[in-house]
């Protein structure tokens, strides 16, 4: 049976159980209290076997979340929103190796297109060498901060695990990556627009390579972004297949 999960500590035990979020509280006080989220359950005896949330607006609904019961009965989970969200367009996020999930998709008649490609460093690649006389990589600073809000705003970006490639004592370009249990991703890669072509990219890259040796690195491409995958490519970035995320569009 589906119902919505509107108790708090029912909704904390269950994802406390999932060992899936470090602090459950903080997930469960976003679904609950959203503006557009919504959360949904699979019950058996008055406990929770299955969950599913996202957001919901007026002519479109997303599947953020869906975990036991609910990642086994996609289909049934897909036709309950329909009952609810009928005339909106539904989106959800798959790897391109889900075969079964596709098979529901496309039962379904859902539009799947690539949503981003994931690429992972190869460390047998090799790469011609970038002269770095004038250039130096560092950790982020504080003493660089008025210089680096030219080239972009502190609020975007987690300082914590920013590298800026600097020229003299000016911030040309900076990398923020984090990290996801055993791999490091590549959220931003910047430098100021003259310096776009003169290797800096490339020594940023680098040095996160230098840095997280145990970790793999990963970045996230869309498809339409031809001149970065060329870039990674050029690197010793290679796509995994596997990895690749689609997005599906269902026309409830």
């Amino acid at each position: 049976m589906i119902q919505e999960v509107t108790d708090k500590n029912i909704l904390i035990s269950y994802l406390d159980s999932l060992s899936e979020f470090e602090d459950a509280n903080e997930v469960a006080t976003s679904l609950l209290d959203g503006e557009k989220s919504y959360v949904y359950g699979f019950w058996k005896d008055n406990s929770l076997v299955g969950l599913f949330g996202g957001d919901a607006y007026d002519h479109y609904i997303s599947i953020d979340l869906l975990f036991g019961t609910a990642k086994q009965r996609l289909e049934e989970v897909i036709l309950f929103l329909k009952s609810k969200y009928s005339g909106s367009s539904l989106e959800y996020l798959l790897y391109n190796n889900e075969e079964n999930i596709k098979s529901i998709l496309n039962k379904l008649h859902a539009d799947i297109e690539i949503s981003h490609h994931a690429m992972e460093w190869n460390p047998f690649h090799k790469t011609m060498n970038i002269s770095s006389n004038s250039i130096c990589i560092c950790k982020y600073n504080e003493m660089y901060s008025k210089l680096f809000k030219k080239l972009t705003p502190e609020k975007e970006l987690n300082l914590e695990m920013v590298y800026l490639a600097l020229k003299g004592k000016k911030p040309i370009g900076y990398i923020e990556v984090s990290i996801v249990e055993d791999e490091i991703y590549i959220e931003q890669l910047k430098t100021l627009p003259k310096y776009i072509s003169k290797g800096v990219k490339e020594l940023l890259v680098k040095e996160i390579i230098k840095q997280f040796q145990e970790y793999q690195i990963v970045v996230l491409v869309s498809p339409y972004e031809e001149d970065e995958i060329s870039f990674y490519r050029s690197i010793g970035f290679e796509i995994n297949d596997d990895r690749t995320m689609l997005i599906a569009t269902i026309n409830l």
